[in-house]
């Protein structure tokens, strides 16, 4: 059996390259890299869920595309505030969109990724709460 030699570094590029392609299989050596390179990261993954709610149902129907969901989650582990708003517009938009997009993760992890990201201001969580037309 041939020994497996640990990768190089990953650069940013291979690192989003990686998440965004669904293959059933976690990644956690690309995961692990973006957490270790936080300020280069956020910046991608911010552009990531910024290109989804502007075309949110291109994404919601590409079965082999991931990159938002390890976006969400990265940027709610980080603690990344900068990444909320896009988040409350996300969850926020018509019919059954956001669920299409996440999955389980809209009633599992949103709460803690909203709470994470929210940088202890309640506020946009308790307008999306309030707001008729954003999914249950």
């Amino acid at each position: 059996m041939p020994s497996q030699e640990p990768r190089g570094e990953l650069s940013i590029n291979e690192i989003i390259s990686s998440l965004e392609v669904f293959d059933g299989k976690y990644k956690r050596e690309e995961v692990d890299a973006a957490i270790a390179h936080k300020s280069e990261i956020v910046p991608r993954l911010l552009a990531i869920l910024e290109n989804v709610l502007a075309d949110p149902e291109k994404f919601a129907e590409d079965e082999s595309y991931s990159g938002h969901t390890y976006a969400l989650m990265l940027l709610g582990h980080l603690r990344e505030s900068k990444a909320h708003r896009l988040i409350i517009d996300l969850c926020g938009l018509p019919a059954d969109l956001p669920y299409r997009l996440f999955g389980d993760l809209i009633t599992e992890d949103m709460p803690v990724i909203l709470l994470r990201t929210c940088n202890r201001s309640l506020e946009t969580i308790k307008g999306l709460i309030c707001d008729k037309n954003a999914d249950d």
